[in-house]
């Protein structure tokens, strides 16, 4: 159902020449915002931004923050 929703409002956007995209991150289930240049086709910004992605997916899957580069000390 919320893939249904996305892709609606994708097909709406592009119907009136927006320059955003909604997706699904497969890692983390969040919904994702990209902002593009509409002339250029470039990526202006990207919501929530792809390192924090990262960390979403890795605290879902049960890796923690091990992946990313920090340690656990007490």
């Amino acid at each position: 159902m919320l893939e249904q929703v996305v892709e609606s409002i994708n097909d709406y956007l592009q119907a009136n020449q927006r320059a955003l995209e909604f997706s699904l991150d497969d890692g983390s289930g969040q919904v994702v915002v990209t902002v593009r240049d509409a002339e250029r086709d470039e990526v202006i910004r990207q919501i929530p931004p792809e390192h924090a992605l990262k960390l979403m997916a890795q605290m879902r899957d049960g890796t923690g923050i091990s992946g990313i580069g920090l340690t656990e000390e007490a």
